[in-house]
């Protein structure tokens, strides 16, 4: 098993299968077996052939496995826990007041201020105010204010989800983020979130392994937020809960570890993590080696792709593959759907960012019917539909040379489309080109 920075796990083997989500009559996700986490409360780094992080191991709460050397050295080893690389330090205790993961102490609340975070995920949808989330942020801020405890930044921020958004966090999850197939995957966290009034029938536990469905979010009941891996083992070293992983997924990232009791003359650079830990002498280190394969170096992007019937061929993680490289090619940090969310999910995210007429196309075939070639010569856009439904019919006779040119004739309109993954008529056509004018530049330029 490999880990990456920021969660990132590449297995050279995967043991058992991945975590298959199921439906039952109560439209809740089942994620099977848990298993109850805790992090251990000392410094960790781990190792990536030369690239050490800081980082943070989880073990079986209450069922921590140390193995003393025989040499009776200071160094033991701790079976079965889980490194996890941090990009900042998280809170080790309730009075942690100090220091934040973004640096020095500051009066701003760090977990406010963090993008693509707990905070950004909430569930501001539920509420009809729309300066809610406003209203979150400046009820966080007054309470570090007025603070006489010294608590630190996830105590506040709890304080203030209870005061303002009426919610409550009923379970922390350890989940899989995003899957690479054969050559592993991305961890991420997930905080189940829940309406104060129905809280108890959403706490997640290993007897009762639910998530709630996007149904339950559109009812204003209870949801799944994202958020970072720091910010997950913050809330549960804050607010003393547990985090909750499947077994399968436990079973596929777990590996030993030694843990060493380091002397103050010992002391390096290279084996004094920068975490404020409450155990300073003693360190956890585990290692691998670097050979995390290349990722998505081949793949699209979904605007690239002109076959209706290539949307059908796509696997799960090819379909992964390519939005990374949408994304990358888009230069934004959106993510990826999570694996428990389905297919579905993923399938939306594809077809949005899809040529208009490739995904009317997929569609038509799709829903089994629609308009004839015949039928669309009328209109520009299903025109362009039209010329890849013959494209198709010409691939399936095998008469590759009038694909081509029918190919060619789509290749042609849609370069007039200013953005041809938009709907005709869900933007200004003034921003498209007139086919007069193409031609003049095409034939300035001695293109054919």
């Amino acid at each position: 098993v490999h880990q990456m920075n920021s969660g990132r796990v590449f297995a050279s083997f995967i043991v058992g299968s991945f975590v298959t989500l199921t439906r039952n009559c109560d439209a809740k996700w089942n994620i099977g077996k848990v298993l109850s986490l805790s992090p251990i409360k000392c410094s960790g780094k781990f190792s990536i052939g030369y690239k050490s992080t800081d980082a943070v191991f989880l073990c079986r709460s209450g069922r921590l496995e140390v193995l003393q050397s025989d040499d009776e050295s200071n160094e033991f080893t701790i079976c079965d826990v889980i490194p996890i690389s941090l990009d900042f330090d998280p809170f080790w205790d309730k009075g942690q007041y100090s220091s934040t993961p973004l640096g020095s102490y500051s009066l701003t609340n760090s977990v406010v201020f963090r993008d693509n975070g707990i905070f950004d995920n909430l569930p501001y949808k539920w509420f009809s105010e729309r300066t809610i989330k406003k209203s979150l942020s400046d009820c966080t801020q007054k309470l570090k204010r007025e603070d006489k405890k010294f608590l630190n930044d996830y105590v506040h921020f709890y304080s203030a989800l209870s005061t303002c958004l009426n919610v409550k966090i009923t379970g922390l999850v350890l989940e899989e983020k995003d899957l690479y197939g054969k050559n592993g995957m991305t961890l991420g966290g997930a905080v189940v979130l829940a309406n104060q009034n129905v809280s108890s029938e959403w706490m997640v536990s290993p007897s009762r392994p639910f998530l709630p469905s996007a149904e339950e979010d559109d009812t204003c009941t209870a949801c799944v937020a994202k958020c970072h891996l720091d910010e997950l083992i913050g809330l549960s070293l804050s607010l003393n809960q547990p985090i909750y992983c499947s077994k399968s997924l436990y079973n596929k990232i777990s590996m030993d570890a030694k843990l060493v009791k380091i002397s103050p003359s010992e002391q390096t650079e290279d084996n004094i993590p920068t975490s404020e830990s409450n155990n300073e002498n003693i360190c956890i280190f585990a290692s691998i080696n670097d050979t995390t394969p290349s990722v998505d170096d081949d793949s699209l992007t979904a605007w690239e792709i002109f076959n209706p019937d290539t949307f059908f061929s796509l696997t799960t993680t090819q379909k992964r593959s390519i939005l990374r490289n949408s994304f990358r090619a888009m230069q934004t940090s959106s993510e990826l759907p999570r694996p428990r969310e389905g297919e579905e999910a993923l399938n939306q995210l594809l077809l949005s960012l899809m040529d208009d007429a490739v995904r009317q196309e997929v569609l038509r075939k799709i829903s089994g019917s629609g308009p004839s070639v015949k039928e669309e010569q009328g209109n520009e856009e299903s025109s362009r539909q039209s010329l890849l439904q013959a494209m198709g019919e010409a691939l399936e006779r095998g008469d590759t040379a009038k694909a081509e040119q029918l190919r060619a004739r789509f290749a042609a309109r849609t370069l007039l489309r200013a953005d041809p993954t938009q709907a005709k008529g869900s933007y200004d056509t003034f921003l498209d080109q007139d086919d007069w004018y193409l031609a003049a530049r095409r034939k300035s330029m001695r293109l054919r």
